[in-house]
């Protein structure tokens, strides 16, 4: 996979941060743009895309304790 920091997270990246997830658990995590850095709205979208994903996991992996 290449990281060029420059445009939205690719859903195969969203799709291994949940696996990484399902096996550690929640973590802080940084979405990083070092350029072409877009507008508040796409920024907070992937934000929220990212808490979304981690809650998910976390109330998953709950349910199964």
């Amino acid at each position: 996979m290449i990281d060029t920091h420059d445009r939205p997270v690719g859903d195969i990246v969203w799709d291994l941060y949940a696996y990484v997830l399902d096996r550690i658990g929640p973590v802080p995590t940084l979405i990083e743009w070092d350029a072409n850095v877009p507008g508040w709205t796409t920024l907070k979208a992937q934000a929220d895309r990212a808490e979304t994903v981690m809650l998910a996991r976390s109330q998953a992996a709950l349910s199964v304790a």
